[in-house]
């Protein structure tokens, strides 16, 4: 498991430590209104276009973990970037709607199996 990676090392178990603490996974949609006629958000993510992140990050709960995605991953990582510069952490970003699914499903299924404290020292193994 946790091997969904992003480039910015943060990993699903990164994700499910915060989420094995009961803090809630936020998941934002980067992806523009015309994407989202084609293809919707997941249930419950936060749309935000990626030229709007900076003005409208407030909409984003800075109070967990945050998993951002778009189409192919590149605004992902710039918002994700936006994200990190304001103090959120951990920030994973990847490459789409398909992709975002298996990784929210791969946290939820590492939070139940992990107690907080197990859940954080995997993933300081997997860091090493």
């Amino acid at each position: 498991m946790g091997s969904a990676m992003s480039s910015d090392s943060t990993t699903t178990a990164d994700l499910a430590a915060e989420v094995a603490k009961g803090k809630k996974l936020s998941v934002l949609d980067v992806r523009s209104a015309g994407e989202l006629a084609s293809k919707p958000a997941l249930p419950g993510a936060i749309n935000i276009p990626v030229g709007d992140v900076e003005s409208r990050i407030a909409e984003v709960p800075k109070d967990g973990p945050v998993l951002v995605y778009c189409a192919s991953g590149m605004r992902a990582g710039r918002a994700a970037g936006t994200l990190r510069s304001h103090g959120y952490s951990p920030v994973m970003s990847t490459v789409n709607c398909d992709s975002a699914k298996k990784i929210i499903d791969e946290v939820n299924e590492l939070a139940k199996k992990e107690t907080p404290a197990s859940a954080a020292a995997a993933s300081e193994e997997k860091k090493q």
